[in-house]
């Protein structure tokens, strides 16, 4: 693969022992291959098609993040302190089993790790 080509080029001309480098001069020198300019074009493109959705997809975040907010806050429900409705808060070493120490019936395992501001 010619990225390993070049990155075992890098690798032979570092210098130090601790702390291994290349001077400006050789890193200056240093050819890189660079894509013809319809190719690096094409890239953009691709590169851009994704920020899109990466941007539509914060936006939909944010929305459902605003509608379970208008939700919350909607709740007529009377507020109860934890302790009221559990039968055990603790700390210290999650149960044994790992997976199999959360079931889908009985009584609910919630680690404190697992807690974040509107759900589990």
């Amino acid at each position: 693969m010619r990225s390993n080509f070049i990155q075992s080029q890098i690798e032979g001309l570092k210098v130090g022992i601790a702390q291994p480098n290349l001077s400006l001069a050789q890193i200056s020198a240093f050819k890189i291959p660079l894509p013809p300019l319809k190719i690096q074009q094409e890239i953009v493109a691709a590169c851009e098609v994704v920020d899109e959705a990466v941007r539509e997809a914060q936006l939909e975040l944010e929305r459902a993040a605003e509608a379970i907010n208008a939700l919350v806050e909607n709740i007529s429900a009377p507020l109860k302190k934890l302790s009221e409705v559990t039968s055990k808060i603790g700390s210290g070493a999650t149960p044994r089993g790992g997976e199999s120490a959360y079931k889908e019936t009985g009584i609910t395992l919630i680690r404190s790790q697992n807690i974040y501001d509107y759900g589990f």
